[in-house]
C-alpha cells in the first residue's frame, strides 16, 4: 500500500465517524428519554375534559348518549335544523269536539284538531263511472273554486285499450296532474265484487297513474264484500244517502249523498247544513256536526245546475270546511281516531310535541292538523315548525288577543319543533 492510499482510507473513516458519531448519540438520548418516561408515567398528571360541560354556541346540544363518557355528548344540528326546545311541559289539554273549535288557556297545550286547518267539518266531491266527457267541466269548476275532486275509476279495458266510456289512462294522469285524486271503482262495475278485482283494480291504477289508490267506491253501493275491501284499502264509500258524523262508525262503508243537497232556500235545512249547525240533527236523530259529507256525481249531463249549487254552497262555506280528496280525508280521519299527541317542551320561544300512532305508515302519512297555544303576539310575529329537522306547514291564529299555530305533523314522523324568529 502507497502512502498515498493510506491516507485516503484514513481520511474515509474520518468521514464516517463524523456522520454516525451524532446519530449514535441522538439514539442513545431519545431511548433513555422513552425509559424515564414509561418508569414515571403512573406519577404524571393528567386532564379530562368533558365538552358537554362546556360552553355550547351555534347548533350544538348536549344530548344523552350511554355510550359515552358522562352518559352524555355533544350533538350538531345539521345545516338549517333547530336547535332542541327545552322547557316545562304543560298540562294535558282536555278537547271536545262536538264543542267546536277551542282555544287553549295554557302556554303549549295543544289538541289534535278534528279535521285539517281546525275545520268545522269535512267533504268530498267524488265522481263515479270515469265519464270522459264531463272532464272539461270538472276541470273548469277546480280551477274557479279551488276544489281537488276525487275520480272512482272502472279499469278494465276493451280491445284497443280503452277505459269505459272511452277515457284513457293519459287523461287521469292529466287529473291526478292538476292535485285531484284518482281511486278504485273496480274493473268491471260488477256487483257483488270479488276480493281479486278490488285487488286488481289497486295493481292498474298504480301501474297507469304511478301511485297505488287507498280507498274504493263499490259498484252499486254494493257493501256486502267489506272485508275483502279492507284487505288493500283503508275506507269504502258507499251510496247510502246519509252524512256521516265525525267518527264513521264503518270506514268501510263511507255514507254517500246524490242529489240531496237542497239549497234552493235557506229555510230547507236538507242534509248539508247539518255539519255546521249544532242543533239540526238529520232525519234519524244522529247528531252530524262537524262531520263528513260526501257527495257522488256520475254524469253530470243536465244536471249542471244542480252541481254548481252545491259548488256555490261550499264555496261560501269554505272557511269552515275542509274539501279534499276521499283519500286524504279517510287517511285523516282514521289517523285523527288513534293518534296520540304527547307536548314534551314549552320552553322560551318554542314548543316540542310528537304525535303517533299504531296504523302503517305507508297507507297512512297524510299530516295532522296540531293547534297549539302560544305566547302573545309580541313574542310570535310569526311562526315556523319542524319535524324531525324538516320544514313542515305553520301558520299563525288568532282568538281575541290569544295566538295559535296551526302545525301540520304526520304521525310517527319524528318530534315536532315549533319556534319564532328569536329561537335558536
Amino acid at each position: 500500500m502507497t502512502r498515498r492510499e493510506t491516507v485516503k482510507i484514513n481520511l474515509n473513516k474520518l468521514s464516517l465517524s463524523k456522520t454516525f458519531l451524532p446519530i449514535l448519540f441522538v439514539g442513545m438520548f431519545g431511548l433513555i428519554g422513552l425509559t424515564v418516561l414509561i418508569s414515571t408515567h403512573a406519577a404524571t398528571q393528567t386532564a379530562n375534559f368533558e365538552a358537554e360541560n362546556g360552553t355550547k354556541s351555534g347548533n350544538a346540544t348536549t344530548v344523552t348518549d350511554a355510550s359515552a363518557s358522562g352518559g352524555s355528548a355533544i350533538k350538531f344540528a345539521s345545516s338549517g335544523q333547530v336547535s332542541a326546545c327545552t322547557g316545562t311541559a304543560p298540562s294535558t289539554y282536555a278537547y271536545n269536539p262536538m264543542n267546536g273549535r277551542s282555544w287553549p288557556t295554557t302556554y303549549g297545550q295543544s289538541y289534535i284538531a278534528t279535521w285539517k286547518d281546525d275545520k268545522i267539518a269535512a267533504t268530498t266531491l267524488t265522481i263515479d263511472d270515469n265519464v270522459v266527457a264531463d272532464h272539461a267541466f270538472w276541470k273548469q269548476k277546480a280551477q274557479e273554486t279551488g276544489f281537488k275532486f276525487t275520480w272512482f275509476v272502472v279499469t278494465g279495458q276493451d280491445s284497443n285499450g280503452k277505459l269505459m266510456t272511452g277515457a284513457t289512462w293519459d287523461d287521469f294522469r292529466a287529473l291526478y296532474a292538476l292535485g285531484h285524486s284518482i281511486q278504485s271503482h273496480t274493473v268491471t262495475h260488477s256487483s257483488p265484487v270479488t276480493t281479486a278485482e278490488m285487488q286488481q283494480s289497486q295493481i292498474d291504477i298504480q301501474r297507469g297513474i304511478g301511485v297505488k289508490p287507498v280507498t274504493i267506491a263499490y259498484p252499486d253501493g254494493d257493501t256486502a264484500n267489506e272485508a275483502g275491501a279492507a284487505l288493500y284499502y283503508i275506507a269504502g264509500r258507499s251510496t247510502v244517502g246519509w252524512l256521516n258524523p265525525y267518527k264513521p262508525s264503518d270506514y268501510m262503508a263511507v255514507n254517500s249523498l246524490s242529489d240531496y243537497m237542497n239549497t234552493d232556500s235557506p229555510n230547507n235545512y236538507n242534509y248539508a247544513p247539518a255539519i255546521l249547525d249544532k242543533s239540526f240533527t238529520q232525519d234519524s236523530g244522529t247528531d252530524f256536526y262537524r262531520g263528513w259529507m260526501s257527495i257522488h256525481y256520475h254524469s253530470i249531463a243536465g244536471d249542471e245546475t244542480n252541481v254548481q249549487n252545491h259548488l256555490n254552497w261550499l264555496k261560501a262555506r269554505e272557511a269552515d270546511i275542509w274539501i279534499a280528496g276521499f283519500d286524504h280525508v279517510a287517511a285523516y280521519a282514521r289517523e285523527r281516531d288513534v293518534a296520540a299527541l304527547s307536548v314534551a317542551a314549552a320552553g322560551t320561544n318554542c314548543v316540542a310535541f310528537t304525535v303517533t300512532d299504531d296504523l302503517n305508515n305507508t297507507d297512512y302519512s297524510e299530516p295532522l292538523t296540531v293547534k297549539v297555544r302560544l305566547q302573545d303576539s309580541g313574542n310570535w310575529p310569526n311562526v315556523s315548525a319542524q319535524q324531525n329537522g324538516k320544514a313542515v306547514s305553520a301558520k299563525i291564529v288568532t282568538n281575541g288577543s290569544n295566538v295559535y299555530a296551526l302545525v301540520d305533523a304526520v304521525p310517527d314522523a319524528g318530534p315536532v319543533t315549533v319556534y319564532n324568529p328569536s329561537f335558536n
